[in-house]
């Protein structure tokens, strides 16, 4: 089986020799260090995925290298906040949301599950963001301004579940039915020829060699006639 392709667009080449690294053997992965020329890139050529970095230069080159540094300090600080962070958050609560999701999914299945949280996932340690994953939970920011606008992104995530669990119905009641067509198929093969031949042989006395030949002869077209007859009735119905 051919690797996935991964198109990573990303200004800085350190977190694109990063990803690299640590996933050259699992996908054929190309990069894009300009995300003005990405659309460019991508057409006639589209990958499997794209892994795009959601923050990029400004056009404006006017004391850049000073702006950048400014905002490389800071992004230290802000990680370093992160952790500090981190560690109070989980001295004050258990992630008790996330043992939560996998339980119920254990449980009941394909309901829809939303992590509501202040701060979405960027206190959760890998092994709490993966069990989410895992587990098919999505995240969404719990900020008072944004609970008005949270419906559509919901409504969003209920339909395309609800979606999702119609097609699984359809196609377990589509291989039922198909299982059942199937077995009935197999046996009409049979049941057609031989009460073909009963026919014939009350029909037609089959005192001679002849009469005999002819009787197998008219089975086995039966046979034949019942094997296409289900085959076609089988690719118009499925």
């Amino acid at each position: 089986m051919p690797r996935k392709r991964i198109l990573i667009c990303d200004d800085q080449q350190k977190f694109i020799d990063a990803f690299k690294d640590a996933h050259k053997d699992h996908y054929k992965i190309e990069e894009e260090t300009d995300i003005r020329k990405l659309a460019e890139r991508i057409e006639g050529n589209v990958p499997d995925l794209i892994l795009l970095d959601l923050y990029h230069p400004k056009d404006d080159k006017k004391d850049f290298v000073q702006r950048l540094e400014e905002a490389e300090e800071q992004l230290k600080k802000l990680d370093e906040q992160i952790e500090t962070t981190k560690k109070a958050v989980k001295d004050a609560w258990d992630s008790l949301g996330i043992k939560a999701l996998k339980h119920i999914r254990e449980k009941y299945g394909e309901i829809p599950i939303v992590i509501f949280s202040q701060t979405g996932p960027i206190l959760l340690d890998d092994e709490e963001i993966q069990s989410v994953i895992t587990n098919d939970g999505y995240f969404m920011l719990k900020k008072e301004h944004n609970m008005r606008n949270m419906s559509l992104e919901l409504n969003s995530i209920m339909e395309n579940k609800s979606k999702l669990q119609k097609l699984k119905l359809e196609l377990e009641k589509h291989k039922s039915v198909q299982k059942k067509y199937r077995i009935f198929s197999i046996s009409s093969w049979f049941l057609f020829p031989l009460f073909f031949l009963f026919i014939l042989v009350i029909k037609f006395n089959f005192n001679t060699l002849e009469n005999i030949a002819t009787g197998i002869f008219s089975s086995l077209i039966a046979t034949v006639v019942a094997i296409f007859i289900s085959r076609v009735f089988e690719k118009s119905s499925f």
